[in-house]
């Protein structure tokens, strides 16, 4: 939205500007301004060498910096750097520990002088071996690892590593797990909103979001359908008041507002999001004058988190009040995330104050079948909102991100570690975060967290949307050399490159990462 914006004035700008009669001479703005320091460091002249790894020696061709050699500053991208030596021509200097790719520069008191680019190494980089090196025209918000390795992935695109461009590949693809698009699923059209979440069960596919159609069904959808094995919709016929015979998904349920994630819990579906109603039709109901068939679109109230029967009916039998015949309260504020563990317990976090009228810090658990659970510790949980909640088998622990500045009374910033039960974990202590919030971080098998966000600085340290710490909460030295990361990732995914190194599969919401242009998906080595 800000792009198009941007462009729309630009274009009204454009117009004015042919609209006028004469040209006006203006003064100089700069006109009486601080003289220059008569310092030249061209941008386009390379570093000697161009890149290097941390301890590197560098020498920028730089002119007139001699009489300012004992206060000026010289930095890697942000990062202060040790000046070694200061000459008539040049300017040798060393690569800091946690330097990160991207231009050098020369401050002398507020004036900043911005050279070449120089690219820190390290010990994580883009796998030229993952094929899909076009990306996504539009963010990506699931990939769902199948048991014969392939990929099922969704989000809010069109074209899938310039795939689509003749044909659209509308918000679902398939790949293989080196990103080549395998194009045996017959998901014909497709959805026609974006998709957010999928589950396998029983040899189907059951995929959620905010759409109303996939392929030749419309309008017979609410967010939610079930898919066959080979990606054509799972239909079955149905006789009408006038006695048709059409055609419509077996799955005949559904909410009245998009659903963010869907969790398989046994033989049902679990669904959250911020919807308010649970949906189904009736095909067998005529109009009001008994001449034509008509559908009927039933409701029932349930707040931001339902049950699905296989078939898509309503489960009644999970937080639901039946005295009132409708869903409990939920929360008082939106659910931004949520993770379902292996006993069936659903953990939401989001921004809000109470959950089925009981106090609750923007984090709350459900037992199983769908009740408060007393024995989750989360306390007074956070200060602020949170964005996102992601867990981890091995380590069992829970990893938050937001702009939350405590939990349950423990002052932490922006990201906290949780045990099980919801109590924190005090081993992990995180930095100050500087220039925004992390939007998502995934702690990995090893204790390792890859954070991702709005954020420019942690403790002082460059780091522009993108860092690695270790499992104490500290910037891992050697892992945080990339350049800026535009956007944010909605998935961390461990795997191996295509040689078997040990690597990540990043997926989000992004256009730019390490000083190159991406679209929304990549796969990194770590050393």
């Amino acid at each position: 939205m800000m792009k198009k914006t941007y462009l729309f004035l630009l274009a009204a700008m454009t117009l004015f500007a042919g609209c006028q009669e004469k040209d006006e001479i203006f003064e100089d703005p700069y006109a009486g301004g601080k003289e220059a320091l008569g310092i030249k460091m061209d941008p386009n002249v390379p570093a000697s060498p161009v890149g290097g790894l941390p301890g590197t020696e560098v020498t920028i061709r730089a002119a007139g910096l001699v009489p300012y050699k004992d206060q000026l500053e010289f930095a890697f991208n942000g990062t202060p750097a040790e000046v070694l030596e200061v000459s008539e021509t040049q300017i040798k200097v060393k690569v800091p520990s946690f330097a990160s790719t991207g231009v050098v520069s020369v401050s002398i008191g507020n004036q900043v002088f911005f050279g070449p680019k120089f690219t820190v190494r390290g010990k994580i980089n883009i796998d030229p071996s993952f094929r899909a090196v076009a990306g996504t025209d539009g963010g990506i918000n699931q990939v769902l690892p199948l048991v014969d390795g392939r990929y099922l992935i969704l989000g809010n695109f069109t074209n899938y590593d310039n795939k689509g461009v003749v044909k659209k590949l509308n918000r679902i693809v398939m790949t293989t797990k080196d990103g080549d698009l395998d194009r045996s699923p017959r998901f014909g059209e497709a959805a026609n909103g974006q998709l957010t979440s999928a589950v396998q069960a029983s040899n189907k596919f059951v995929i959620a979001g905010g759409f109303s159609g996939f392929d030749e069904q419309t309008g017979k959808i609410s967010n939610i359908t079930r898919l066959n094995n080979n990606g054509t919709i799972d239909t079955m016929s149905v006789t009408t008041y006038t006695d048709s015979l059409i055609w419509v998904p077996v799955f005949n349920g559904g909410t009245d507002q998009g659903i963010n994630e869907l969790f398989l819990q046994g033989d049902k579906i679990i669904g959250v999001g911020n919807f308010r109603y649970h949906v189904s039709r009736i095909y067998d109901q005529p109009t009001y004058d008994l001449e034509a068939d008509s559908i009927i679109l039933d409701s029932v109230e349930m707040r931001q988190v339902v049950r699905f029967n296989m078939d898509g009916s309503l489960d009644k039998t999970y937080h639901f009040d039946d005295s009132k015949e409708m869903g409990f309260r939920a929360a008082n504020g939106p659910v931004r995330d949520s993770y379902m563990d292996e006993e069936g317990r659903l953990i939401l976090v989001g921004n809000f104050t109470t959950f089925d009228g009981e106090p609750a810090g923007s984090i709350v658990r459900l037992t199983a079948d769908g009740k408060l659970d007393e024995s989750f510790q989360a306390g007074s949980g956070t200060s602020e909102a949170i964005s996102s909640i992601t867990y981890n088998e091995q380590t069992e622990k829970y990893l938050i991100t937001g702009n939350f500045r405590s939990y349950n009374g423990t002052a932490v910033s922006g990201m906290a570690l949780l045990n099980k039960d919801g109590s924190l974990d005090a081993s992990f202590q995180p930095g100050e975060i500087g220039g925004g919030y992390v939007y998502y971080a995934k702690q990995l098998s090893d204790g390792m967290i890859i954070a991702s966000g709005g954020f420019q600085e942690y403790n002082k340290v460059r780091r522009n949307g993108f860092m690695i710490l270790d499992k104490t909460g500290k910037l891992m030295e050697g892992y945080n050399s990339t350049g800026p990361l535009n956007g944010s990732l909605t998935g961390v995914l461990e795997t191996e490159a295509g040689s078997g190194e040990r690597a990540l599969l990043l997926t989000g919401y992004f256009y730019y990462f390490d000083d190159r242009q991406v679209n929304n998906i990549i796969r990194v080595t770590l050393d």
